[in-house]
């Protein structure tokens, strides 16, 4: 009973740590189309005042 609650712990555990590493994995690639976004506007923008 012991072995099995322990599985199921780790199992529960490894679900939990996969969610999360797609989430950061999300974040990080919102944050590089925001970065990527940022600096085409700010060249377009440099564009314009030239």
């Amino acid at each position: 009973m012991e072995n099995k609650k322990f599985i199921k712990s780790l199992k529960d555990l490894s679900k939990f740590l996969l969610v999360n590493e797609r989430i950061n994995s999300q974040k990080c690639v919102a944050q590089n189309i925001d970065t990527t976004k940022t600096i085409i506007e700010n060249k377009e923008n440099k564009e314009k005042q030239d």
